[in-house]
């Protein structure tokens, strides 16, 4: 892990979300790392808040809070949200700062689990009034269209990401290189006036 995090950042100076399910390889990455790391992930299991928490505090890095516990993902979004109140509250005793947190109300393929499409929308929105400055946000999109058709993805994962943001969502684990995907982020920037129109604005 030390050396991925050193030769990665060797390389590009952004930062790293760390995701392993080993603790140990976590903090070595983190000793390494220059600036603000990720932490991806922790469920909301007590266990694992109770050994991740403290690695975000310590070493001043965000953490993403899955919204499930060692029992699965829940199909109701107000379980979902319990799940992330939980994640809150341990944020909040270790000392880790809401804008460090991203909750992941969790997105599943629409083609095997599509009525939790509904309920990771309403958990989303759910999320953003737990506490005041709310949690920030952050999905997988790509989990949505696995088992679907290649020609089917893009399209089903672009227009849930429009639905998404426009209920708060704050980051997104997607591929930047692909073109069409953040035309449209930057295109929803612009009709929520969070960023200045030009004629210029996808260059």
């Amino acid at each position: 892990m030390k050396w991925i995090v050193t030769s990665l950042q060797d390389l590009v100076d952004i930062p790293l979300a760390l995701d392993t399910k080993n603790t140990a390889a976590v903090r070595a990455g983190l000793e390494v790392h220059r600036g603000k790391a990720i932490i991806n992930s922790t469920t909301g299991d007590e266990d694992q808040l109770n050994t991740l928490m403290p690695l975000a505090k310590e070493f001043k890095a965000a953490i993403i809070g899955l919204a499930m516990a060692r029992s699965g993902v829940s199909r109701d979004a107000s379980e979902r949200c319990e799940i992330a109140y939980n994640i809150i509250t341990a944020a909040q005793e270790h000392g880790v700062p809401m804008e460090d947190l991203y909750l992941d109300p969790i997105v599943l393929p629409v083609a095997v689990a599509q009525e939790h499409t509904v309920e990771t929308l309403e958990a989303l929105k759910m999320f953003k009034e737990l506490t005041d400055p709310a949690p920030r946000t952050v999905v997988g999109l790509s989990n949505l269209s696995q088992s679907s058709p290649p020609q089917l993805r893009s399209i089903i994962n672009n227009t849930y990401l429009v639905m998404l943001i426009t209920l708060g969502l704050d980051a997104v684990i997607a591929n930047p290189l692909e073109t069409e995907l953040m035309n449209i982020v930057k295109t929803t920037q612009i009709l929520q006036n969070k960023v200045l129109y030009a004629h210029s604005y996808l260059d």
